[in-house]
């Protein structure tokens, strides 16, 4: 057939048919049409040619049928010419095997009359038939005789085409898949010619009881006998597209591709397509052959039976492998067999043993399996048993807290979809964004680890001791604050950006896996030490109230915010941290403060009280520290704590107008003002700029300055004199 559709494959897509059906019917999820009644009995929807679901009728009950109620004109046309298209799917087993005249298509004068009319069917020996009836006598002289057998599974095309009348070039036609099987003399006198106006399609009623068993689709009505050429162009262009076959498993591709009894690959392109796999009807023969995925079987639907023993195979579902009757698959690691395809009353084979995990077994029913399949060539291991069901039950979060899975089945938003009182798996990993558990009085976190998915976690007023995040890699932000937590792992939260952790009862912290931390808060713990090194994402770090003696902040340049105040810490080196707004280092242990950073003109808050052993403070510029730092609720520090900008050496300067050496006057002044000895001196505005340098003078002149305060400072001193311009 396919070297046929390549002959004319080229002129086929050329070809168009001679005009529109008179009648046509394609079932797309409907029985009825205009034109087109049906039988009572058992009729219903099928799969059609592509396996779209309720596009073809099926006829499974021996007396039903599809009818064809012609009018006037288009019987009067079809009495002169015709032809008539359909696609069928002969089922073939039980009521529905071959046997003597059973009609497929039809046409008498008095409905199911024999008295007059023809029948395209199939006789004993399998083959399509063509008779014509005259007086309830078969008229032989216009019968025909296929001789080439039905196909006994998949979908098939049929047309039987004619032109009637009295002379031999008058010819009936019967055509299967595009290729004409019988052509006898048109039996003039055997067409209709009284009052019937039907055609009847397989299934037929009580007056038949020999009909055929199978499923129908895209019948079609000609007023006009159809070439040879327009019925194979009728057929090709019909035909569902042929598919490819996924077939991931190298080895399984492998053996279907060398398999050549029959040959599967029957056009040699190294691919299975749907057709070829659909076309194989025998025992699949795949012993030993290193198979892990049978990914693929599925679309051998006229398959009878599957050997596939000694592979490595971990699941085998043939539910769909409706005529297969023959398995065994033993020695390999099946978890999981479906063999529930409805035909288990056919089985004579069923070899399931030496698969050790393999402990239940899909069928379509366990009695009649337990009762019925035994003997050699039935085995299951030891200890599996049947079932309709063998799917595993919803794996359950373990959630021992009472008010921790309280919870989470009132949650907002739902994470109990189902409603069934508890957290599924599959409901915990659904969860990706909040999940909001403050205030629950939850004790223990058991459970969390099942969700996979979250981002942010809200756990503050709880009554926690422990919490393990470990599994929650996708969290970005956690609030476990005013707990009671000795111990968190945060060991794979890498995502991990924002942690708020205060007043809780940690004596040690590991973040160093959290590099991603833009804020860190622990505020009122019992940490001794806390390393930041490699967070240097860190824009907000707070650790008040631990009992933390150093840190070393130099990695991190991001830093805003720094907490520190009520720690026993004595040092604190700020050079590498040019960022920062707000410093709040009060009721520590200070010695040493070094906020000489380059960049001290963007601090907006300075809490550095309380500090008795810091007496000097490292400042970028001493006079724009004086001018500026003046706000005493931002800008708070010890009387004896001094700004310098080396604090190495043992001066301080902050006793702006004490006296010194050298005396200025008048002070203030309008413009010239005296030195009371010659010095090396520099004026600095109020923000700290340098705005004037002069040597081994006795005269300031601030003639061209602004009005406002100034600042000179000699080289021989580190004591500023204030000076006012009016």
């Amino acid at each position: 057939m396919k070297k046929l559709l390549l002959i004319f494959g080229s002129c086929l897509a050329q070809m168009s048919l001679a005009q529109i059906p008179a009648l046509s019917h394609s079932f797309t999820n409907t029985l009825v049409s205009p034109g087109f009644s049906m039988g009572n009995n058992g009729i219903g929807l099928d799969e059609d040619r592509s396996y779209d679901a309720a596009k073809a009728a099926k006829l499974a009950a021996g007396h039903d049928f599809l009818k064809v109620t012609l009018t006037t004109t288009q019987k009067n046309a079809l009495l002169s010419n015709g032809t008539i298209s359909l696609w069928y799917k002969h089922e073939g087993t039980g009521q529905s095997a071959f046997g003597t005249n059973k009609p497929l298509i039809f046409w008498s004068n008095g409905g199911y009359s024999y008295s007059e009319g023809i029948m395209l069917g199939l006789n004993s020996a399998g083959r399509i038939q063509l008779l014509s009836y005259l007086g309830n006598n078969a008229n032989n002289s216009a019968s025909g005789q296929s001789f080439i057998n039905f196909p006994t599974s998949g979908w098939n095309h049929i047309a039987i085409s004619w032109t009637n009348g009295p002379s031999s070039s008058h010819r009936m036609k019967v055509y299967l898949n595009g290729v004409e099987v019988i052509n006898v003399k048109s039996p003039f006198q055997g067409l209709p010619s009284t009052s019937s106006s039907d055609i009847f399609f397989t299934g037929f009623n009580a007056n038949f009881p020999s009909s055929l068993y199978g499923s129908i689709d895209e019948i079609k009505v000609y007023t006009e006998q159809l070439s040879d050429a327009q019925i194979l162009s009728l057929f090709s262009t019909e035909l569902p597209t042929n598919c490819v076959v996924n077939i991931p498993d190298a080895n399984f591709k492998n053996a279907l591709l060398n398999y050549n009894t029959p040959k599967i690959d029957v056009n040699n392109d190294g691919k299975i397509q749907c057709l070829e796999a659909e076309a194989f009807q025998g025992i699949l023969k795949l012993n030993n052959k290193n198979i892990s995925d049978l990914t693929g079987l599925e679309a051998f639907k006229n398959l009878g039976g599957l050997q596939a023993a000694d592979n490595n195979i971990s699941k085998v579902d043939v539910s769909s492998l409706k005529r297969l009757n023959h398995i065994s698959v033993t020695g390999n690691q099946l978890t999981s067999l479906n063999v529930a395809n409805g035909n288990n009353t056919n089985f004579n084979t069923m070899l399931s043993n030496l698969n050790n995990n393999l402990t239940c077994i899909q069928v379509d029913n366990p009695n009649y399996s337990q009762a019925s399949w035994v003997g050699t060539y039935f085995s299951i291991p030891a200890g599996a048993s049947y079932s309709t069901n063998c799917a595993p039950a919803p794996c359950e979060v373990n959630i021992p807290d009472g008010n921790f899975k309280f919870a989470l089945l009132n949650h907002t938003p739902t994470i109990d979809t189902n409603g069934d009182g508890k957290i599924q798996c599959t409901e915990a990993e659904a969860v990706t964004e909040n999940l909001a558990l403050s205030l629950k009085g939850i004790n223990n976190m058991t459970g969390i680890e099942a969700f996979k998915n979250i981002k942010q976690l809200f756990l503050r007023d709880n009554n926690l001791t422990t919490l393990d995040l470990s599994a929650n890699t996708a969290l970005t932000n956690v609030d476990c604050a005013r707990n009671q937590l000795t111990s968190i792992n945060l060991g794979t939260n890498t995502a991990l950006r924002n942690l708020y952790i205060q007043e809780n009862q940690l004596t040690s912290l590991d973040v160093s896996a959290n590099t991603g931390l833009s804020n860190l808060v622990l505020n009122d713990n019992h940490l001794t030490s806390i390393d930041v090194s490699s967070n240097t994402a860190l824009s907000n770090l707070g650790f008040a109230r631990n009992q933390i003696s150093q840190i070393n902040l130099s990695t991190n340049s991001a830093l805003i915010i720094l907490v520190t105040s009520d720690n026993p810490i004595t040092s604190l080196d700020l050079s590498s941290n040019p960022q920062l707004y707000v410093i709040d280092s009060q009721n520590s242990q200070l010695s040493s403060l070094n906020l000489a950073n380059g960049n001290n003109g963007i601090i907006s808050d300075l809490y550095i009280q309380n500090n008795p052993n810091l007496t000097c403070v490292q400042v970028d510029n001493v006079a724009y520290s004086i001018a500026n730092w003046t706000d005493p609720t931002s800008y708070i520090k010890d009387s004896i704590a001094n700004y310098s900008e080396d604090c190495s050496s043992t001066l301080g300067t902050n006793n702006i107008g004490s006296k010194t050496k050298i005396e200025v006057y008048p002070n203030p002044t309008k413009g010239i003002a005296q030195l009371s000895e010659v010095a090396d001196i520099q004026v600095f505005d109020a923000s700290g700029r340098l705005i004037l340098t002069k040597d081994k003078t006795k005269e300031v002149d601030l003639t061209y300055l602004k009005s406002g305060v100034y600042f000179i400072k000699t080289k021989t001193s580190e004591k500023l004199i204030k000076i006012i311009k009016d």
